[in-house]
């Protein structure tokens, strides 16, 4: 899906609401998350909100994780949705991601980093994000669900 796709359609589905949602991950989640998976290197949190996956894996495992958020009011933040849904991570930049996007925009978040060249993504989503999104941003994510992605 090109660049301008997605960030056309989360900058119509953020017109909609009165601010993005923030949730933040918790430590058990990000304690399961490094039981099951074997990470190395430095990772990339694309939806920081208030940074708390970067602060966990970096006192859990000493993993450094640079952050961007989909919040520009945060400071220091990277308007994730309308530029950052375009960019393209350099392939020597990171090993891995990881984030948990806002969840009415987790199909956006993961057809962008499947375009990018790292070797692990890790999402924390609702588990009902596929089934409750409208019918025009399931279409985007049907090809990735009969790849078994």
């Amino acid at each position: 899906m090109p660049s301008q796709t997605r960030t056309k359609l989360a900058k119509r589905y953020l017109a909609t609401r009165e601010e993005p949602e923030c949730h933040p991950t918790i430590e058990p989640e990000v304690q399961a998350l490094l039981k099951c998976v074997k990470l190395w290197g430095v990772g990339f949190d694309v939806c920081a909100g208030t940074n708390a996956i970067a602060e966990i894996m970096g006192r859990l495992a000493q993993l450094q994780v640079d952050s961007a958020d989909v919040d520009v009011s945060r400071e220091g933040a990277v308007d994730f949705v309308t530029d950052g849904l375009a960019l393209k991570l350099r392939p020597d930049a990171y090993n891995f991601l990881v984030f948990s996007p806002p969840f009415d925009l987790t199909d956006l978040f993961i057809a962008w980093a499947l375009q990018q060249p790292v070797k692990v993504r890790c999402f924390h989503v609702a588990g009902d994000y596929y089934t409750n999104a409208p019918d025009y941003r399931r279409r985007l994510l049907r090809p990735h669900l009969e790849a078994g992605i």
